[in-house]
């Protein structure tokens, strides 16, 4: 029926997807999930679609979001293939972005940070999640002005065990960042050691890292909740 608005799929492949998504215009979300035949996935004709999720796609190696401007929430998780992601430029009402962990994520951040009028939506940004710290460059944090909260959300097989230098050092331009989460690293070793000069920062969650033996100095004011780490 055309008056469908949320659909979750999996297993959609290429001369399927063409089809179906123009028969639903009033469509605002969206999860394609779990297929792996799907190269392409052409959303011109989801002009309403305001969340957007593509997980376990290995093969998607492109997204072409056409004119989606209503899209507020864009997911992206475990999609190794991805390398061009279209029309990320026309989406300015992008408030919440997640990026899950892909080899492929941080050369296609890059990529898009060089096109014109995608540093005015990371702008807008107020929600950022990201599967690992090797998203989070410079480049990036000098654009993302707006944002508030900040997740790394790792799996079983994630291998992060500290922040880097250079990493560290992006995240001291996020001045508007109120909250931080780390969950789900199991190697995780230690946290920033620059938290204390995050002064806008509000709230810290540490959520099933049990390799985390300490934490770092902290603003007084600022709450902490830890969860499934060690004693």
């Amino acid at each position: 029926p055309p008056s469908i608005d949320r659909l979750e799929i999996s297993n959609l492949t290429n001369n399927v997807q063409s089809r179906l998504l123009s028969c639903l215009p009033a469509i605002t979300e969206l999860a394609v999930r779990e297929s792996p035949e799907l190269t392409s996935l052409q959303l011109g004709y989801c002009t309403a679609l305001t969340e957007l999720e593509i997980r376990d796609c290995d093969s998607l190696a492109s997204l072409q979001l056409g004119y989606c401007t209503a899209l507020t929430k864009l997911k992206i998780r475990d999609c190794e293939s991805l390398a061009s992601i279209e029309g990320f430029q026309f989406i300015t009402n992008l408030t919440s972005l997640t990026v899950g962990a892909s080899s492929s994520l941080p050369p296609l951040m890059e990529l898009l940070l060089k096109q014109q009028g995608v540093c005015e939506v990371l702008s807008r940004l107020t929600c950022l999640e990201i599967g690992d710290a090797s998203v989070l460059t410079m480049s990036l944090c000098q654009q993302l002005t707006s944002l508030r909260s900040l997740m790394f959300g790792g799996k079983e097989t994630s291998s992060m065990v500290s922040l880097t230098e250079e990493h560290e050092r992006a995240l001291q331009l996020l001045t508007s960042l109120q909250l931080l989460i780390f969950y789900g690293f199991p190697n995780l070793l230690s946290l920033p050691a620059i938290l204390r000069r995050l002064v806008s920062l509000k709230f810290m969650g540490i959520w099933s890292c049990p390799s985390i033996s300490e934490l770092p100095e902290m603003a007084s004011s600022c709450g902490l909740s830890v969860r499934d780490c060690s004693e």
